[in-house]
């Protein structure tokens, strides 16, 4: 019998530093541990497991600023974002690279995620990624709107935020272009190989 996901808060030192390490070694970015403690962090777990999770932080310091963004451009990017306390920032998003193509869970996190979202965010939203392929997926739903993009260590980052009150239908916009891609891929996956060549 197949375990179900669950999502929960984080707050006993185990669980924090085992996300930070995990989120360490994906990212390659380090997350302190006064970060942790003083934002909400989410956990999703299979079984005893934990396979994926993000955090929600409001307040003064935004990582998504902070990485994502030449130090040149943080002061005119906060002049955009005032008043700076309205912002709920989504960082430190991982899933486990065994799970990352596992349809369902990817959208019990994707879901997980906007639920947290709708709870405990505040007016707006700020978001950011140095993955192609994620800036892609978030600016499949017209409640992204973009923000910033830099050259960061030879990586290109994009930076969106979005309003709280669209953020579910949002999130879930985003989980039906993943679920019309997985279902793009499945279809090529099954044709015949002479059919999928390129010509």
């Amino acid at each position: 019998m197949k375990s179900f996901p669950k999502f929960k808060k984080l707050q006993n030192d185990k669980d924090l530093d085992y996300f930070a390490v995990t989120y360490e070694k994906c990212s390659g970015l380090a997350v302190p541990a006064s970060y942790l403690k003083n934002n909400k962090v989410y956990g999703i777990y299979i079984k005893s497991k934990m396979i994926g999770g993000f955090i929600l932080c409001s307040g003064e310091d935004l990582r998504t600023i902070e990485f994502f963004a030449a130090k040149d451009k943080h002061e005119s990017l906060f002049q955009k974002m005032s008043p700076k306390n309205t912002y709920t920032e989504i960082c430190c998003f991982w899933i486990d690279r065994a799970f990352r193509k596992k349809t369902g869970i990817n959208y019990f996190i994707w879901v997980s995620m906007a639920y947290a979202l709708k709870r405990y965010g505040t007016e707006n939203i700020i978001f950011g990624t140095n993955s192609r392929r994620l800036a892609a997926l978030y600016s499949t739903t017209p409640r992204s709107i973009f923000l910033h993009s830099d050259l960061i260590k030879n990586k290109k980052t994009f930076i969106f935020t979005a309003r709280k009150r669209g953020c579910v239908r949002g999130i879930l916009q985003i989980v039906y272009h993943k679920f019309l891609r997985f279902l793009k891929l499945e279809a090529k996956r099954k044709l015949p190989s002479f059919m999928t060549l390129n010509h």
